[in-house]
């Protein structure tokens, strides 16, 4: 395996590794959501940030 072989390797694996766990973190937060009626604290303060920046 060359050099170029094994970084394109590790950029794609990263990716998928960050794509993957942002969708779990998303269906963790729906499932809380939906099982405790609101939204997670920490994502709660996330929106609120947000719509405050708009």
């Amino acid at each position: 395996m060359s050099w170029k072989e094994a970084a394109v390797f590790a950029i794609v694996s990263g990716a998928i590794m960050g794509v993957a766990r942002m969708v779990a973190q998303k269906q963790a937060a729906h499932f809380y959501t939906k099982s405790a009626g609101h939204p997670p604290e920490a994502l709660k303060a996330d929106l609120q940030g947000k719509a405050k920046a708009k």
